[in-house]
């Protein structure tokens, strides 16, 4: 919202390129440059092709790296760069297509972040007070955009996850566990170094307000991860403890009879319970099997592609049909998306049929 607000006062009504509408622009740049690309020339037509591509477009954006200098890294590397020297030309060659695609006609996402930066610049945001959370790392060109902030509004707060002690250092090994935000500290006092800077306000209230009632979740929040050596807990834990299963489907069926147990003898509801994964995935088949079994109602917290949503699938194949009529393969699609209605039996019934 800011962002459009920001367009619309400068006066710039450029529509925005997202999703699909990006990936069929990059697919036009490259039919047009086809018969130029060294590398890229064979892989261009494949699926997916266009979304990787635009993958890579939006990192070297994000990190300022501009068509001129992947062309000038491929000159510097000459014939003996092998695969890469036609891949940085490749590169080059599509990305600047693309901005030139773009320059007047099209508002590009990083080209979104290069306007807002240089509309707070010009003292669009001037006397507020902005507050960034959330964030683990920033790009060059999000650095830019925080650096516009520092210079133009009255008070800016960033909030890191970095532990206190930490954040005063000259240097710590980039294998410690916080690394990236004590790198992200020192990034951001270079992007603001000329802004006048407060004292910081560390957070170091133990146990943390959440765990105030939990002492043995508090513990194991500062001495998991400890930075030079942890402690032992004193007293016998009451609420956490360990256990061992052979495979996950034992595991798994453990956690189901703890919950049932938890239902059944302390009246917990099932909403107050959360089963917490290192990787789901590893994990997800077997909960819905186990769960299942057990009637043990549950949700999977998961991203989804909205490409494979029942709805989506069902307007696909609604256009599919009107462009290209009653083709069989869009009326199946259409009909096993559920918006015609059908049971599963009666979908069976129709693959059975005989294709004529």
């Amino acid at each position: 919202h800011l962002v459009y607000g920001a367009r619309k006062a400068a006066g710039v009504n450029l529509p925005l390129l997202t999703g699909a509408a990006r990936q069929m622009a990059l697919l036009a740049v490259l039919k047009e440059n086809s018969e130029d690309l060294t590398l890229f020339g064979r892989s261009a037509a494949q699926k997916n092709f266009a979304a990787a591509l635009l993958q890579s477009i939006d990192e070297l954006a994000a990190w300022q790296i501009t068509p001129q200098m992947l062309k000038e890294a491929a000159e510097r590397l000459g014939g003996e760069g092998g695969g890469l020297q036609k891949k940085l030309y490749d590169l080059s060659l599509i990305y600047g297509s693309y901005e030139a695609f773009c320059a007047d006609s099209y508002l590009d996402p990083a080209a979104e972040l290069q306007f807002l930066a240089r509309e707070i610049a010009g003292g669009y945001l001037e006397g507020t007070t902005c507050y960034i959370d959330g964030f683990a790392t920033f790009s060059p060109l999000e650095l830019s955009v925080i650096a516009a902030l520092g210079h133009s509004c009255q008070k800016l707060e960033i909030a890191l996850a970095l532990e206190p002690e930490l954040l005063n250092k000259k240097a710590i090994m980039a294998t410690e566990m916080f690394f990236p935000l004590w790198q992200t500290a020192r990034r951001l006092r270079q992007a603001l170094a000329d802004c006048n800077w407060l004292k910081p306000l560390l957070l170091t209230q133990k146990p943390v307000p959440r765990f105030k009632n939990q002492t043995e979740l508090a513990f194991v929040e500062e001495n998991l991860f400890p930075l030079y050596g942890g402690q032992k807990y004193a007293g016998e834990p009451q609420n956490i403890f360990l256990t061992s299963a052979p495979d996950r489907n034992a595991e798994i069926e453990y956690i189901a009879a703890q919950i049932k147990k938890l239902v059944r003898t302390r009246n917990w509801r099932y909403r107050d319970i959360a089963l917490i994964c290192r990787n789901l995935g590893d994990y997800q088949k077997q909960i819905k099997q186990v769960f299942t079994g057990c009637e043990l109602p549950f949700f999977i917290d998961e991203q989804q592609a909205a490409y494979f949503h029942p709805l989506i699938e069902a307007l696909r194949a609604a256009l599919e049909i009107a462009e290209e009529g009653w083709q069989q393969q869009a009326v199946f699609r259409y009909l096993k998306s559920g918006a015609a209605g059908l049971s599963a039996y009666t979908l069976s019934l129709h693959d059975a049929l005989p294709i004529c």
